[in-house]
């Protein structure tokens, strides 16, 4: 038991690190290609992870990752000054809405690979392939983890500037208002949510680890 600990961390460490910096990455180049160029000048659009490192939400990530079993955390949030995008409205959304995006395009990626490396036979010719093939498999589920809880609507995450797509104008810039001016609200609805984010999330969390891994065992 305590074997299997060890190499869920050593395995999982790198999975976080990677899964952050792809998270963060796109975030700040998809400001980038709106007309914000905020994320460059701060040196974010880098794939260097100690760029992108956020300590209590890397911990979180790990904590969560090794207890039970789902991933929930969050990196250091990308500059973004939606003055500077082309339509404010729109593309800050999308910014937001770019980190999770990555990451599940990364884990659904990563799911074809285990797939077509168990049903090529590469693990019968080359058993070191078995190593790479777990850290695929918790590399899918750091990446559906840290994609579905950033899509929950709470500040800071980015689920609340996709949310303001969806809100009257007015509404939404009182809201936005609001979160930037009482930062002590956002702090209590955010722990709030991870203190249940684990039982809201594991439905989704499970139906896309199956859709993304096929049931395949190894």
């Amino acid at each position: 038991m305590q074997d299997d600990f060890f190499v869920k961390l050593l395995i999982g460490i790198p999975c976080i690190l990677i899964a952050l910096t792809i998270h963060e990455f796109f975030h700040g180049w998809t400001a980038w290609q709106f007309g914000d160029p905020t994320a460059k000048y701060a040196g974010r659009l880098t794939l260097n992870p100690i760029s992108h490192l956020d300590p209590f939400g890397t911990a979180m990530l790990v904590i969560t990752m090794m207890v039970a079993g789902m991933p929930l955390g969050w990196a250091k949030p990308v500059p973004v000054v939606k003055e500077h995008l082309a339509n404010p409205r729109l593309h800050l959304p999308l910014v937001a809405f770019a980190g999770p995006l990555s990451n599940l395009v990364t884990a659904f990626l990563t799911g074809c690979a285990i797939k077509v490396m168990i049903l090529s036979g590469i693990l019968n010719s080359v058993p070191a392939t078995q190593i790479l093939i777990t850290f695929f498999y918790y590399f899918v589920m750091v990446n559906i983890g840290l994609a579905l809880f950033n899509l929950l609507p709470v500040p800071p995450l980015d689920g609340w500037n996709i949310l303001q797509l969806f809100l009257p104008r007015d509404i939404s810039d009182r809201a936005d208002y609001f979160v930037r001016t009482n930062p002590a609200v956002s702090i209590i609805l955010l722990v709030v949510v991870i203190s249940f984010a684990g039982g809201i999330l594991v439905y989704p969390f499970r139906f896309l680890f199956k859709l993304f891994i096929g049931g395949i065992s190894f």
